[in-house]
């Protein structure tokens, strides 16, 4: 037995029987908009005891967390004979 499809599809209900179909616009050329700027932050993700310990010594130096981080990552590099990170952005004093 043959029903027409109009017959079978179900009607719209609620809202969605006033909603116009939404159209998606042409798509333009993809253009990077972040990390452009001269300083670009960034998430990291911390367990809670990673953040303490952290958190702790940075406090006790008197520093921020960024700053006490980039300078470990800057030794780290030295010591392995390449050029630690340029000063600016957290590293400006």
């Amino acid at each position: 037995m043959d029903v027409p499809a109009s017959k079978t599809a179900r009607p719209k209900s609620g809202v969605a029987k006033f909603a116009e179909p939404q159209r998606t616009p042409p798509k333009a050329e993809a253009r990077r908009e972040r990390g452009k700027r001269d300083i670009v932050g960034i998430t990291i993700r911390l367990t809670h005891e990673q953040w303490r310990i952290i958190n702790e010594k940075a406090f006790k130096e008197g520093t921020s967390m960024a700053k006490l981080l980039l300078r470990a990552f800057s030794q780290v590099e030295q010591a392995k004979g390449m050029p630690g990170l340029p000063p600016g952005g957290a590293l400006a004093e």
